[in-house]
């Protein structure tokens, strides 16, 4: 991948096939630990400002093709019981160690999943144990992704109860088509009726969409975001589809009605009108992703990224290192000092070793003290547009990065203020790219590694990333 000159368009010979990923990719695996969990006893919190905690609950009453994470149907209401009370041993067990619940919590996030299948007590439970076990002085934002089947004024209830601040729903398409592809339900009713319960209850509900999918038509692309406007929510989060991740029977839903694989190059236009049709109808970006009702003083300003609103819990995952993750559940990530923990992918291996063995299944990496430091410069500024230079410790990033984070000061991507440093419009546009760009050459192979172990899946298909259609490869 190569960048062209201040000004010139593209920007970049080829855009990058997905559209997020964890950093890092690249770590040692801890093997001389008796009990992983040994690690949260000695967990160092220098530096450390505050924390994030995510909670994976993953129970949902149909398997969407589009959904990249571990999720099952429940076979009997006993099994989802089971997860709950694992779930609140886990909090009990990881809170014993002094490294986890010193720090206060900014953020919650319960994901999934479909955490909405929960009843009123178990959501209660868990509700009470992290209010039992954490230091939420600091807290900002308690964030629940439900179905919009749950959206009933029973199941509002209770989550407010919880504690929650920001509902997420997700709708991904009003395309009769797509939602069949994706095996969502065809009732788009439900979603306006949800829309409209929620935007009552929490001033910043939300929903996801996803866009770019193979042989997505212009019509129905505007179809779907004049829909979502119409919802009159004060926040939309629009995600390009990323082929490399999503189940390969999508692929072959969408092949065998014969439509054509929608480029990498048709994706990032597609990208540059929702920017300029969600301000058209007055939403800014607050991150890579999110847009949020803005004010008409920050419409009149029209900021490339808005500071008005910030999705929290994506700043501490897409963040500097000394906002830190704390994960529960199966497949849960933790990302603190140094490390990186990833919890079991298996739900049942899971609830067995935390209630029978009152052990967290758990997988322990390591990197160095450059990998965390640099996370603001890789993650951070492209996310966010912005990157205040007093949250980074510059003697620790890595040469590389700072290297590469000037050439895009000289190439009109970024600008070089006193104390931060700002994405350019321009810039913006290519925040995908920037993250990939910025990274050290190690990350950047495990990223081509990943994409081209999955372009072989059988029935994948995946998207032409040249933005000269005459480049060769």
């Amino acid at each position: 991948m190569r960048i062209t000159r201040a000004g010139e368009f593209p920007a970049f010979s080829e855009v990058v096939p997905i559209y997020n990923w964890f950093y890092p990719l690249v770590n040692r695996r801890v093997t001389d630990l008796t009990d992983p969990h040994d690690v949260f006893k000695s967990l160092s919190t220098d530096g450390v400002q505050s924390r994030a905690l995510y909670f994976h609950i993953p129970f949902c009453a149909s398997i969407c093709s589009f959904c990249t994470f571990v999720r099952k149907r429940p076979e009997k209401s006993e099994e989802v019981e089971e997860y709950v009370k694992a779930l609140i041993r886990e909090v009990q067990l990881k809170a014993n160690c002094e490294s986890v619940s010193r720090i206060p919590v900014r953020s919650i996030f319960f994901g999934g999943g479909t955490p909405s299948i929960l009843n009123p007590d178990q959501l209660a439970r868990i509700g009470a144990v992290i209010r039992e076990h954490f230091d939420l002085s600091e807290l900002e934002e308690f964030s629940f992704e439900m179905s919009s089947v749950h959206a009933k004024p029973e199941k509002i209830a209770a989550i407010r109860d919880m504690g929650v601040t920001h509902a997420r729903f997700g709708v991904q398409t009003f395309s009769a088509f797509y939602r069949n592809c994706f095996g969502l339900s065809p009732n788009v009713e439900q979603i306006a009726d949800a829309a409209a319960r929620l935007r009552t209850v929490f001033p910043h509900a939300s929903f996801d969409m996803l866009y770019g999918m193979h042989g997505q038509t212009e019509e129905e692309f505007f179809y779907d975001l004049e829909s979502a406007v119409a919802l009159l929510m004060a926040n939309v989060a629009f995600y390009p589809i990323n082929n490399a991740a999503v189940q390969p029977r999508l692929h072959e839903a969408i092949s065998a009605h014969h439509r054509p694989p929608t480029s990498g190059r048709i994706k990032f236009y597609m990208n540059v009108v929702l920017n300029a049709f969600m301000r058209a109808n007055g939403y800014l970006p607050h991150n890579g992703h999110e847009y949020v009702q803005a004010t008409s003083d920050d419409l009149a300003e029209n900021p490339v990224v808005t500071d008005e609103y910030s999705f929290v819990y994506h700043e501490h995952v897409y963040g500097c290192s000394a906002q830190e993750v704390l994960g529960f559940g199966t497949n849960a990530v933790s990302s603190v000092n140094r490390y990186v923990i990833n919890n079991d992918d298996s739900i049942e291996s899971y609830v067995r070793s935390v209630i029978v063995d009152d052990r967290i299944p758990m997988t322990v990496l390591e990197h160095d003290r450059v990998v965390d430091e640099s996370r603001g410069v890789i993650l951070r500024l492209p996310y966010h547009g912005v990157l205040e230079k007093h949250d980074v410790d510059w003697s620790n990033v890595d040469p590389g990065v700072t290297g590469r984070l000037e050439e895009l000061v000289e190439a009109g991507f970024v600008l070089d203020l006193r104390d931060r440093y700002e994405l350019t419009e321009h810039g913006w546009h290519w925040y995908v790219n920037l993250m990939y760009y910025l990274c050290p050459l190690s990350e950047r192979k495990a990223i081509d590694a990943y994409v081209a172990r999955r372009s072989r899946d059988p029935g994948r298909v995946m998207e032409d990333t040249r933005m000269f259609l005459g480049l060769q490869r």
